[in-house]
């Protein structure tokens, strides 16, 4: 059973702040362990699916990260009451969204980058055409994560990822860095 928030609140305020932060940090560390082996299982190579997709899949969610973003979902979830695990779906699909902007954003058309976190990425391990495809798989397997694991408010989580995805969100602010860039470089706007 979940401690209500006021009782959370209460627990925290009469430990001392030295065990507060041990305890704070082993349960980040616990929470990481749980995004780590759940995102693990939500990039098992799926039968069917070419072997290369696979592996650059795999290369790009698990080659590290400080998974920052499933840790202020479930943290978020947790600080209104709500159970971690429920949240799990969604904040594996919050990070799936988060690799495929980074593979994107590394592909020759766009900041041609040669690596990301100290690797190859993923074009230059892979090739372009299987990195644009990755991209495309891992957005798709977030909403798929999402449509599948009755998740509570599901759509309306959908819409606002999409949202966030789309041309009012990273596809949009992509789009406006590249043409910054672009007069910045001389080259213009079209």
């Amino acid at each position: 059973m979940t401690a209500r928030p006021n009782q959370r609140l209460e627990q925290l305020t009469r430990s001392s702040p030295a065990s507060s932060a041990s305890r704070g940090t082993n349960r980040v560390e616990g929470l990481i362990g749980l995004v780590e082996r759940a995102l693990r299982r939500v990039v098992k190579p799926a039968g069917g699916s070419p072997h290369i997709l696979d592996d650059a899949i795999r290369y790009c969610v698990l080659s590290g990260g400080k998974r920052f973003r499933p840790l202020l979902c479930l943290g978020a979830c947790e600080a209104v009451g709500g159970e971690v695990r429920t949240a799990l779906p969604v904040a594996c699909a919050i990070e799936l969204i988060h690799p495929y902007s980074l593979v994107h954003d590394d592909l020759p058309a766009m900041d041609d980058s040669d690596q990301r976190r100290g690797q190859p990425s993923c074009h230059r391990r892979f090739g372009e055409a299987a990195a644009i495809l990755v991209g495309d798989a891992l957005l798709t397997r977030a909403f798929e994560l999402l449509g599948s694991n009755g998740t509570p408010q599901a759509l309306a989580i959908i819409r606002l990822l999409a949202q966030a995805s789309g041309t009012t969100g990273l596809s949009g602010g992509q789009l406006l860095d590249l043409r910054l860039g672009s007069r910045v470089s001389g080259l213009g706007s079209h």
